[in-house]
């Protein structure tokens, strides 16, 4: 079996990445959310797509036997950091997957700055925790759509 590869997103990734967003969002995120927080999460499906296409933003990509099995993306302006997602297709949960993206985004922005922040949905809390974030406030509904917000010195 061949290994996970990861790497820069490419745009030939970008219908993989938004099919594998959306199933990971019906799976994980939605059950989490009331109806409010579905429908702002669907009325932002634009924005994340148009996003996977700006290079400005930092992406990278797991892939599998030339599958795309996980995505992370942030950014870093005016001097901060934030992660804008990161979706691992569920078949790879505690593999190292979301591990080793996250890993790939922090040293890029590790370049730049020296801190992170981030929203983390209610299933990817303690993920997140493992790796150092912090919760800065407690549980938050931005449009209906639960999270907490979360913050990890990189240096």
């Amino acid at each position: 079996m061949p290994a996970i590869k990861f790497r820069a997103m490419k745009s030939t990734d970008i219908k993989a990445s938004f099919k594998l967003i959306l199933k990971v969002a019906n799976e994980f995120l939605f059950p989490t959310y009331p109806e409010e927080g579905r429908i702002e999460f669907k009325a932002r499906l634009g924005q994340i797509k148009s996003k996977l296409a700006d290079e400005k933003y930092i992406s990278y990509v797991a892939e599998d036997a030339g599958k795309i099995i996980g995505i992370v993306q942030g950014s870093v302006r005016n001097g901060h950091a934030s992660l804008g997602l990161l979706f691992v297709d569920k078949r790879y949960h505690r593999k190292g997957v979301g591990t080793a993206l996250m890993g790939k985004a922090e040293s890029q922005f590790m370049r730049e700055v020296d801190a992170v922040k981030l929203y983390s949905s209610i299933h990817a809390l303690e993920f997140y925790q493992t790796l150092g974030y912090v919760k800065t406030t407690g549980l938050r509904s931005k449009g209906g759509m639960m999270c907490y917000p979360m913050r990890k010195r990189l240096c």
